[in-house]
């Protein structure tokens, strides 16, 4: 195919390109009619001519009419059995088990008690642990 050129439509060939462009006519009945070799040549006279592109539509999989429910959030487990600690109180235990070992959670506890990230850390896994 090297080597050939593209048919240059006539001026009346222009006015039936449009005319079916904006009818809405396929790209494959416009080839048909004007003698055209596929989309690209489609594509390229359409924008010599200024015409708008068609709108795309996207296909996406019938959504569920009915959601799940939820899952339930799991219960706290009761605090385990620690032998005393000097800073660490029940309530403070109980505070890091509520951040469920998460990340930012621990972070932000670890920020409000003014205690470093490992120590919080460390007491999360003591914790779940026991």
């Amino acid at each position: 195919m090297t080597g050939m050129r593209r048919k240059r439509l006539t001026d009346a060939e222009d006015r039936v390109f449009t005319a079916l462009w904006e009818a809405g006519a396929s790209h494959a009945h416009i080839a048909a009619e004007l003698g055209l070799a596929g989309a690209s040549s489609i594509n390229s006279i359409r924008c010599r001519l200024g015409l708008a592109g068609r709108q795309t539509f996207v296909r996406t999989k019938a959504r569920r009419t009915t959601q799940a429910a939820p899952a339930p959030e799991p219960e706290m487990p009761p605090l385990p059995e620690m032998p005393p600690h000097p800073f660490w109180t029940p309530v403070l235990d109980l505070a890091v088990m509520a951040t469920r070992g998460k990340y930012p959670a621990l972070a932000a506890l670890a920020g409000q008690m003014g205690k470093p990230m490992s120590a919080v850390q460390q007491r999360w896994h003591q914790l779940r642990a026991a």
